[in-house]
């Protein structure tokens, strides 16, 4: 069976369904509590900085791991970042089960206490409605030193920079993140966000996804039940109507003065070609006979001409 993935790509970026299957199948595979508890503190730093609710994201498999498995380390440590998922009593069992004694719970949930106050705090924060779209971009320095940007997508617009600050500060205590065995997150450099503008947005719910695959494309199925469009309609009764239309009639004038009806239509290329011809000839044809006289007519005064010179020629 392939492992599951699940990195920081999927963390800060899958719907809460998807990651509550995907870190659920990672726990059955592997059974490390350990990193499956720091995944889940990532979620909810993801919860509290972004628009998104994560709130109750794996909380039962949470609870089986807290309840029932080998207690470590890592349990101790952030426990009390879950004590919201069990009742009072099944919370006291917890603390028997991780701590030995008071003293001992203190000194491994010091820190974690007070990032406990400052999760609760931000999470009470509601969010101003914006046609805006906020990022967080910050940067942080891996195990070698090397600084490195990550960018928190669908953010909450950002109230207080020092708050939001000490959240991105709770990456470096996780060791879950790591890039060719270089652990990232180490230590928090600064971080800005940047607002961008809002179009449109638009996710399919599961049960969408599953009617899609199951019905094929939406778009398909619209196309095959809609109409002709009506330029299609309009051009195929366009062009019956060319064919079924009688030439429309026009005059030209005759020689013998009388009007002769032509049909019109369409000049094409070989027509103009022919016409623009016609009109060299014609243009010819005035200069040599500007006075419009029939062929008898000038034959006649040509001979006239003729006759006048003659006798010209012979005086």
């Amino acid at each position: 069976m392939e492992a599951v993935k699940l990195g920081q790509r999927q963390l800060f970026a899958m719907g809460e369904k998807s990651l509550s299957k995907r870190l659920g199948q990672f726990y059955q595979q592997t059974g490390n509590t350990a990193k499956v508890v720091e995944f889940a503190v990532a979620i909810l730093i993801r919860h509290t900085l972004c628009l998104a609710d994560f709130s109750n994201c794996c909380k039962t498999l949470l609870r089986e791991i807290f309840l029932t498995s080998k207690p470590n380390n890592t349990l101790r440590q952030y426990c009390v970042l879950f004590q919201d998922y069990f009742e009072a009593e099944e919370w006291q069992q917890v603390l028997d089960r991780l701590f030995q004694n008071r003293k001992e719970y203190k000194k491994f949930t010091k820190e974690t206490c007070l990032y406990k106050k400052l999760l609760d705090k931000k999470n009470q924060e509601v969010p101003e409605p914006s046609e805006y779209q906020f990022n967080i971009v910050s940067v942080f320095k891996d195990a070698a030193g090397k600084k490195h940007t990550w960018t928190l997508r669908d953010a909450k617009q950002v109230r207080s920079e020092v708050e939001t600050s000490e959240v991105l500060k709770m990456l470096s205590s996780l060791t879950i993140f790591q890039v060719a065995g270089v652990r990232r997150f180490t230590e928090y450099v600064k971080f800005k966000s940047h607002k961008t503008y809002l179009d449109a947005e638009h996710e399919m719910t599961q049960e969408e996804q599953e009617s899609s695959a199951q019905n094929g494309s939406v778009l398909n199925a619209l196309s095959s039940q809609q109409p002709r469009s009506a330029s299609t309609v309009g051009s195929g009764k366009k062009n019956a109507e060319k064919k079924d239309a009688k030439p429309l009639l026009s005059e030209e004038p005759l020689s013998n003065g009388l009007k002769s009806p032509v049909a019109k239509t369409a000049p094409s290329a070989e027509k103009n070609k022919g016409s623009s011809q016609m009109g060299t000839k014609t243009q010819a044809a005035k200069l040599d006979n500007p006075y419009g006289h029939d062929r008898k007519s000038m034959e006649r005064i040509k001979k006239g001409r003729e006759a006048k010179l003659s006798v010209l020629s012979e005086w």
